[in-house]
């Protein structure tokens, strides 16, 4: 059927607009995107919300019953996240410093380490970590990590709702 053969042409000139971020025809007020067959109407004079924040940094000493100091970089919170995850943090703790063992409740966490060396614990099981490395905490899990290099240890962590 004629349909067909249109569709499956309109198909190849969409795989073609892959390669392009959106095409915006101003004088039928069309979006089209990639990998998408969309018509949507916009409001031209429609203020854009920034998705930029500025992060909040902390410095701690023996957090959560840890030992030594680091510093918390809280990137996005709850409220920046509209209730999709908790936080999303970068941790650097100095050599020989901890963070206690503790407990998330209703929320899982991630962590990927981004330089340095030390020991993960969950659950009373301790495992070398190093950059390059992640480890998560399900819901409940009790979890702590120290840092036993000679350099700082740098953390990036997603906290995640259940």
């Amino acid at each position: 059927p004629f349909w067909f053969i249109l569709c499956g042409n309109m198909l190849k000139i969409f795989r073609f607009m892959e390669f392009l971020f959106f095409f915006y025809y101003k004088t039928v007020n069309v979006l089209i995107f990639p990998l998408y067959f969309c018509m949507i109407s916009t409001n031209q004079h429609e203020e854009v919300k920034m998705m930029i924040y500025t992060e909040k940094v902390i410095p701690f000493e023996n957090r959560a019953g840890g030992k030594g100091t680091g510093i918390l970089r809280i990137a996005m919170e709850d409220e920046q996240l509209e209730g999709r995850a908790k936080a999303i943090m970068s941790v650097t703790l100095h050599p020989g410093s901890s963070i206690g063992s503790h407990q998330h409740v209703g929320n899982l966490e991630i962590y990927y380490v981004l330089k340095g060396e030390g020991i993960f614990t969950v659950n009373g099981k301790s495992e070398p970590i190093h950059a390059g490395q992640a480890g998560s905490m399900n819901p409940g899990d009790w979890h702590s990590i120290e840092n036993t290099g000679s350099e700082d240890m740098l953390i990036s962590a997603v906290i995640l709702y259940e």
